[in-house]
């Protein structure tokens, strides 16, 4: 079947990119969590997530950040064409010295809909999340149902920590979902201690995520999250119970700058607060930007894994990187230097980078044809962030230029594995996120044909690539496919976040 020929992009303006932080650790973490909840094959998918589907880049020495930039092909076409584009980060291995002030403000769901083990699991949440809180962190905690109660008001933990973990047990479930009430009054809190100097501000979520009162819909939600970032609070959310809304919980962690989590039951509580608490106060670089202004008469066909993001959410995005420079000036020290927004080029930002992690964006383009031995301006590459190893602004510039060959054959010989591989990886991504999608929705079939077919084009890339990981991946798909055929779908909630897990992790 003929394919229609991809729109082009307009290049021009901030794009939402798939950063999670990781680089296989949370996978792994999550892999071991689930065991025994989760079908293995399902498992498998997320096991291995991180294991480098991009180019191999060094971590760095010394600064926070490497940079490296490849292109499919060594020499271009002279007909041009479609080319893609590999632009990997690799992090520092060291953890920053110093480790910042706490102030996390829980906001707990204590309606009828939580009665049971769910409300069971939040109050060992936030017994667990006092207890892993030293002494000069900050805490509060914000109960809701159809309305919000200050349970325990923002304050130092010191001589609290007893009196408040009495308060937290004698929490009970009733009543509605007033989800707004309770982000509300968690967000006041978190604005009350904010005249403390450093403090890292987390506001952590525990609901099933179905509200019933107050603003429903997750879109309007999800904006109070994305407000209270721009004001330098983050928001994390865990999902409790077995009928928990992923949309709602999603969005919120999305907006919110934050980390999404599944609770399975209690056996996992502690595991995820610590993972969650290392993330939010350990990252080697914040505010990564990277900016892409495209040679004359290159077009953008797509930006894998990332979107445009529209005039309210790039607003959003600069307000974002606006509050991250003010506060690692007093944070970190670090000299701001986001005051003045220049325009041009796609943007692609970061809020906070982990150690010892990588990333990669995928960049479909076209290029012109060209004369043989001619170079073509593909593309400048600018990178900048607040290095938190150095204590300084750290970034570097790059042009992008590669020579044409004199046929589309030797053009071919000198294609990147490395690039090749990354996009096979992108594209399995993309399909699992269809997968996931299609497991919400009860549609088996659907969900078998895209593993299916997947896995044929994985198998027939390894073969000609002789590439035995893409072997692996297609023999991990069709595990899980077979596994879906006979067992059918069980738990949606449970199978979708993996599959959803596995494909942001492969579009990395």
């Amino acid at each position: 079947r003929a394919k229609a020929r991809p729109m082009s992009i307009d290049p021009n303006g901030r794009f939402a990119t798939t950063y999670r932080p990781g680089r296989g650790h949370l996978a792994r973490f999550e892999s071991s969590m689930l065991k025994g909840r989760a079908p293995q094959p399902a498992l498998a998918l997320i096991s291995e997530v991180g294991r480098g589907a991009g180019p191999a880049v060094d971590a760095p020495a010394e600064k926070a950040l490497a940079l490296r930039i490849d292109t499919e092909m060594s020499q271009l076409p002279p007909d041009g064409g479609p080319v893609h584009l590999a632009i990997t980060l690799r992090s520092n291995e060291r953890q920053p010295e110093g480790r910042p002030t706490l102030a996390v403000h829980m906001v707990m769901d204590t309606s009828g809909s939580m009665s049971g083990a769910p409300i069971e699991h939040a109050r060992q949440s936030a017994a667990q999340l006092v207890g892993l809180l030293q002494p000069g962190d900050r805490f509060s905690l914000t109960s809701y149902n159809s309305s919000a109660s200050l349970i325990v008001p923002e304050g130092p933990v010191g001589p609290r920590r007893a009196s408040i973990l009495s308060q937290v047990a004698a929490i009970r479930s009733g009543g509605g979902t007033n989800l707004e009430a309770g982000l509300r009054m968690g967000y006041d809190q978190a604005r009350a201690s904010r005249g403390t100097r450093d403090a890292v501000q987390l506001v952590i979520v525990l609901s099933d995520g179905r509200a019933n009162q107050g603003i429903t819909d997750p879109w309007a939600l999800s904006e109070m999250a994305a407000a209270a970032f721009q004001a330098g609070f983050e928001t994390t959310s865990i999902g409790v119970g077995d009928n928990y809304d992923p949309m709602v919980m999603s969005t919120l962690a999305d907006y919110g700058a934050g980390g999404y989590y599944y609770l399975p039951d209690a056996s996992t509580i502690e595991q995820v607060l610590r993972a969650e608490l290392e993330v939010r106060t350990q990252p080697v670089a914040r505010a990564v930007e990277l900016r892409v202004r495209l040679g004359d008469g290159i077009e953008l066909l797509q930006a894998y894994g990332s979107r445009r993001l529209n005039e309210l959410e790039a607003s959003r995005v600069r307000a974002a990187e606006v509050a991250i420079d003010h506060s690692t000036a007093h944070r970190d020290g670090i000299a701001r230097d986001r005051q003045e927004d220049r325009e041009g080029g796609m943007r692609f930002f970061i809020p906070g980078f982990a150690r010892d992690d990588q990333h990669t964006i995928l960049l479909r383009l076209r290029v012109p044809g060209g004369t043989a031995g001619n170079q073509l301006a593909v593309a400048d590459v600018e990178l900048r962030y607040k290095d938190r190893i150095l204590g300084r602004n750290g970034g570097e510039e790059r042009r992008v230029a590669v020579a044409y060959a004199a046929s589309q054959q030797a053009a071919m010989a000198t294609q990147d594995r490395g690039v090749r591989r990354a996009v096979l990886t992108f594209r399995t991504g993309e399909a699992l996120t269809q997968v996931s999608s299609s497991i919400a929705a009860g549609e088996q079939p659907r969900a078998l044909a895209i593993l299916h077919e997947r896995s044929l084009l994985l198998r027939t890339a390894s073969v000609e690539l002789r590439d035995d990981a893409l072997r692996a991946e297609a023999d991990r798909l069709d595990a899980f496919r077979a596994m879906l055929a006979s067992q059918g779908i069980g738990n949606r909630l449970m199978l979708g976040a993996i599959v959803q897990r596995a494909s942001s992790g492969l579009m990395r």
